[in-house]
């Protein structure tokens, strides 16, 4: 009887659970470079929440978060070195960093780097990115400095540049499935 009771209890309790394991960031600026399709240093201006939850608590008022909701992110863009080059822009991120969500907070400034998200209108922000918070510090101003550097190596030609960046990220995740 214990055996069933604590059998039903598992079962009951048993739930999908998500978390965010990364790889830590590539450390060398021009190959990370090569591996977003968005990079801009800018000021969040708005943080909207538009998780599916929203939708599913009209019709349930009783429904969950789940770690798959996403937020909105609004920025003012300062400078822009990749991608859209748009004065204010939208993201898309994970609700919590449990599914890899960047935790942005209204009136900070970061160095952000996105891609392209085929699920979303908007290009999508994971916490995994090298996505960080500006601090003015000469750890910011450096990267920074190297972004202008790539940003215009990017402009003078960089279809290949690109094109090697691509094949070496997709080689590199390739070899650590492997393993």
């Amino acid at each position: 009887m214990k055996t069933l009771l604590l059998a039903i209890t598992f079962i009951i309790c048993l739930q999908t659970i998500y978390t965010c394991s990364c790889i830590a960031p590539e450390k060398d600026l021009s190959i990370a470079f090569g591996m977003y399709t968005n990079i801009f240093k800018g000021t969040v201006v708005d943080v909207n929440d538009i998780s599916a939850t929203q939708s599913t608590q009209k019709t349930d008022p009783n429904a969950l978060p789940t770690t798959l909701d996403s937020i909105h992110i609004t920025f003012n863009q300062i400078t822009s070195f990749k991608g859209t080059n748009k004065d204010t822009t939208t993201y898309t991120t994970a609700s919590n960093s449990a599914a890899c969500g960047y935790n942005f907070v209204v009136g900070q400034t970061y160095i952000v780097y996105a891609n392209a998200n085929s699920s979303t209108d908007n290009p999508s922000i994971s916490l995994c990115s090298h996505t960080k918070l500006y601090t003015n510090d000469d750890n910011s101003k450096n990267e920074i400095t190297q972004l202008q550097a790539l940003s215009g190596m990017n402009v003078v030609g960089s279809s290949g540049f690109n094109l090697v960046s691509k094949l070496f990220v997709a080689l590199f995740t390739f070899s650590i499935i492997l393993m």
